[in-house]
C-alpha cells in the first residue's frame, strides 16, 4: 500500500511540474478540446474508433457493470447521450460509426455535459447523417498448427431518409487459439510423480448483427430504437497424455463448451415537457445458453472410459424501465429526477452423466437433476443536482436509493430443496467537484456510495469436472456495497501531447469471495470484513514532433492495484482474488511524413494475484512482455492495408497450482506446475470505405 501511494504522488508531482512537458506552443489552450475530422487525416480514419484511439492522452473507459441503466459509467457519449444499450460496449458501438459522419470531437470535463455520474475526462462524438454511407474490414488471422481464421470481418452502413436516419451491422469475430507444453506433478512430499505433455485448443464464432434507427423532430423530439443479435459458439478442449511413475500411463481428455444466443431491444424518447425535458428508456433482453464439460480417459486408440459429463441449459432475461426528467433554473443550476424499475430472472436446469462400464453411452445418474430459479425485482429513484461554485469550481450531487426482492428456488428431481427470498434497501448516490485550474490543467474528485450488481449464476451450484472441484448454491448472496473515493487530473501538454492521473480507493461491505458452506464445501459468498481496494492509473501520449521526430507519438498506460480482505478461510490478510497488481501497456506509432506508410508497436505486461479456494491456490504467470508490430498502408486502391504480427517475443504462460488433502490450511495433497506456450502469429487486415 505504501509503495502504491508513494508511485501515486511521485506521478502527480511529474504530471504537474516535469520541465519536459512545458506548454511552448504559441497558442492559448482552452478548457475543451476540439477536434474535426481533418486532425486526424494523417491516421486515415474509417470509423468513429480510429478516431478516438487518436486524441491525444485520452483512453476509453468502458461502463461498470452497474445494476440497470443507472447513472454514470463510460466515458464517451455520442451527441451529448450516453448509449443506452448493455449488449455492446463503446468500442464496439464507436466501431460502428463511419468517420464521415463525425462532424467533431469536444473532450472536456464531465461536469460540462450536465449528466449525472460522469467523472473525469469525457468525450463527445458529434454525428451528422447526411446520404447512404459505410465502412467494412476483412481481417483474417493465421496462427500456427490452427485453420486460418478467415471468415472474419465486418460490414456497417448508415444512412437518412427525411426526418430518420438508421444503421446496420453485421459482424463476425472469429478466434482460434492453442497452447502446449510440460505438466509436472509433484506429492505432497515434494517427490515427481507424473510428467504430463499437454495440448489444448480453443474455438469461438461469434456472428451477431445490430440495428438503429432514429428519429429527430421538427419540435426537438428525440428517439432511438436498436436491436443487437448474436449467436455464440465456443469450445475447449485439453489432451493430456500422463507418464505416471507409480503406475499405468493415461491418457486424459477434456472438453467444454457452449451454445450462446444474445437478443437485445432497447430505445429512448425524449421531448419537451414544461420547463424541461422528459426521457423514457427501455430494455428488454433475453438471453440462452446450453453449456456442457465432460472429460474421459483414453482406453485404446478410438474408445475412452470412465468419462462424466455435465451438461446445463440456461434462460436468462432482463426488463428495464426508466424515465428521467431534467431542467435548468436560473445560474446556470441544472435537475434531474429519475425512477428505474427493473425485472431480472435466471433458470439454470443441469444434469450429471456417467459412462456406463465397458461401453460408449453415458447413463444419467440418479439424484443429480437439478433446477435452480433466481428472479429479482427492483425499483430506484435518485436526484441529481449541479452547479457552477464559482468560475472554476463547479459540483454534481445525487442522492437516492433503491429497493429490490431476491427470490431464489433449488429442485433437486423436481423436488423443492431450497427457497429463499430476501428484501433489501439501500441508499445511493454521490458528490462530484470539479475544479479547473486553468485552461490546461483541471482536477475532479468524487465520492460515491455504490450497489454493486449480482451474478445469479452465483446463487446456484454447478459440478466442475476438470478439476474435480465444485461449487454448492449459496441462496444467501446479497450485492456489494462500496464507498468509492476518486480523485482524476487532466493536464493538456500543448504540442507535447496530453496526460491524465487516476487514483481511487474504495471500501467494500459484503464483498463476493469463494467461501466455504454449512456443509464443508465451496461457493461464492459475502464476506462478513469490510475490504479495501486502492488503485493508481497514469496514461496520456507523447508527441515527439516538438523534437523534431514529425509523424511519433507515444501512447502510455500505467496501471497500479493493491487491495486487503481477511481470508474467509485463514482469517489471514490478503490481496483480492486473481486481482491484476501492475499492468503496462505501451503503442508507438510512425506516420512516415509524405507517405502513405506508418509503422507501429506495442508491448503489454500485467502481473496478476493469487486465486485460492477452499482446497486448492493458483498463480499464474506471464514471465515475458507480449509485444507485436504492425505495417500500415493507408491508399491501396483506396483501402488501407495493414500487415502484423503478434506475440513475437513468444511469451509463456506458467501457472502453479497447489491442492490440499482437504482445505489449504492443511497439508499439501499435491502440486502441478504447468508452461504453455502460445507461439506468435500473424494478422491482416484490409478496410476501406462506401
Amino acid at each position: 500500500m505504501s509503495k502504491l501511494l508513494c508511485s501515486a504522488s511521485l506521478a502527480a508531482l511529474c504530471f504537474v511540474s516535469s520541465p519536459a512537458f512545458a506548454d511552448d506552443s504559441a497558442t492559448t489552450p482552452t478548457s475543451a478540446s476540439i477536434y474535426k475530422l481533418e486532425d486526424f487525416s494523417q491516421f486515415s480514419p474509417r470509423t468513429a474508433m480510429d478516431l478516438v484511439r487518436n486524441i491525444p492522452g485520452f483512453s476509453i473507459v468502458e461502463p461498470d457493470e452497474k445494476r440497470g441503466l443507472g447513472q454514470g459509467g463510460g466515458n464517451v457519449l455520442i451527441n451529448g447521450k450516453r448509449p443506452s444499450t448493455k449488449s455492446q460496449n463503446l468500442r464496439q458501438i464507436l466501431g460502428q460509426i463511419s468517420s464521415s459522419n463525425v462532424t467533431q470531437i469536444t473532450v472536456q470535463d464531465a461536469s460540462k455535459f450536465d449528466i449525472p455520474g460522469l467523472s473525469g475526462e469525457v468525450a463527445n462524438i458529434e454525428t451528422d447523417v447526411k446520404g447512404f454511407s459505410g465502412n467494412w474490414r476483412w481481417n483474417p488471422v493465421v496462427r500456427e498448427h490452427r485453420s486460418a481464421w478467415l471468415a472474419n470481418g465486418d460490414i456497417s452502413f448508415s444512412g437518412q431518409k427525411g426526418l430518420f436516419d438508421y444503421a446496420v451491422t453485421l459482424k463476425n469475430r472469429v478466434r482460434r487459439n492453442q497452447a502446449r507444453g510440460p505438466e509436472i506433478v509433484w506429492d505432497g512430499n515434494g517427490v515427481q510423480t507424473q510428467l504430463r505433455n499437454e495440448y489444448i485448443h480453443f474455438t469461438r464464432d461469434n456472428p451477431s448483427i445490430s440495428t438503429r434507427i432514429g428519429y429527430e423532430g421538427p419540435s426537438g423530439d428525440i428517439a432511438n430504437l436498436n436491436f443487437n443479435f448474436d449467436d455464440i459458439e465456443w469450445s475447449f478442449t485439453e489432451w493430456s497424455d500422463r507418464e505416471i511413475f507409480t503406475g499405468p500411463d493415461e491418457f486424459r481428455h477434456f472438453e467444454e463448451g457452449s451454445d450462446i444466443w444474445e437478443t437485445e431491444i432497447n430505445g429512448d424518447y425524449e421531448f419537451n415537457l414544461g420547463p424541461g425535458r422528459l426521457k423514457f428508456i427501455g430494455l428488454y433482453s433475453k438471453d440462452f445458453r446450453a453449456y456442457f464439460n465432460e472429460v474421459d480417459f483414453l482406453l485404446n486408440d478410438v474408445e475412452f472410459e470412465r468419462g462424466f459429463r455435465f451438461q446445463q441449459d440456461a434462460y436468462s432475461s432482463e426488463a428495464i424501465l426508466r424515465g428521467e426528467y431534467s431542467w435548468k433554473t436560473d445560474g446556470d443550476k441544472d435537475w434531474q429526477i429519475a425512477a428505474e424499475a427493473a425485472f431480472n430472472s435466471l433458470e439454470e436446469e443441469g444434469i450429471l452423466f456417467q459412462q456406463a462400464a465397458g461401453t460408449l453411452r453415458y447413463d444419467r445418474l440418479p439424484s443429480t437433476a437439478s433446477l435452480g430459479i433466481v428472479e429479482e425485482d427492483r425499483a430506484e429513484i435518485t436526484l441529481t443536482h449541479g452547479r457552477p461554485l464559482s468560475s472554476k469550481l463547479s459540483i454534481q450531487a445525487s442522492l437516492g436509493a433503491e429497493f429490490s426482492k431476491i427470490q431464489s428456488k433449488e429442485f433437486e428431481v423436481d423436488v423443492l430443496d431450497a427457497s429463499k427470498q430476501d428484501e433489501f434497501f439501500r441508499p445511493k448516490g454521490f458528490v462530484n467537484l470539479s475544479y479547473a485550474h486553468s485552461n490546461d490543467l483541471t482536477f475532479s474528485t468524487k465520492i460515491e456510495r455504490e450497489v454493486g450488481q449480482l451474478d445469479f449464476g452465483d446463487f446456484l451450484g454447478q459440478p466442475d469436472l476438470a478439476d474435480g472441484l465444485h461449487s454448492d448454491s449459496n441462496l444467501s448472496l446479497v450485492p456489494e456495497q462500496t464507498w468509492l473515493l476518486e480523485f482524476d487530473l487532466t493536464k493538456q501538454h500543448g504540442a507535447w501531447g496530453s496526460s491524465s492521473l487516476k487514483l481511487a480507493a474504495k471500501q467494500i461491505e459484503d464483498l463476493q469471495d469463494r467461501t466455504i458452506t454449512i456443509t464443508g464445501g465451496e461457493a461464492p459468498g459475502n464476506l462478513e470484513e469490510t475490504a479495501t481496494a486502492f488503485e493508481a492509473i497514469w496514461s496520456g501520449t507523447f508527441n515527439f514532433d516538438p523534437i523534431g521526430v514529425k509523424g511519433l507519438k507515444l501512447d502510455y498506460t500505467l496501471e497500479a492495484f493493491d487491495s486487503n480482505l481477511t481470508d474467509p478461510l485463514t482469517g489471514e490478510e490478503r490481496r483480492f482474488s486473481d486481482e491484476t497488481m501492475t499492468y503496462i501497456e505501451l503503442n508507438m506509432r510512425y506516420d512516415i511524413p509524405e507517405t502513405n506508410w506508418a509503422l507501429s508497436a506495442y508491448m503489454e505486461t500485467e502481473r496478476v494475484s493469487l486465486n485460492p479456494s477452499s482446497r486448492q491456490v493458483i498463480r499464474v504467470y506471464r514471465d515475458d512482455p507480449f509485444f507485436g508490430f504492425t505495417i500500415e498502408h493507408k491508399d491501396i486502391f483506396g483501402m488501407k492495408a495493414r500487415l502484423g504480427a503478434r506475440n513475437i517475443g513468444n511469451q509463456d504462460e506458467s501457472i502453479y497450482k497447489q491442492i490440499f488433502v482437504d482445505r489449504r490450511d492443511g497439508p499439501v495433497d499435491f502440486t502441478e506446475f504447468r508452461r504453455r506456450k502460445y507461439d506468435p502469429f500473424f494478422v491482416f487486415s484490409l478496410s476501406g470505405t462506401f
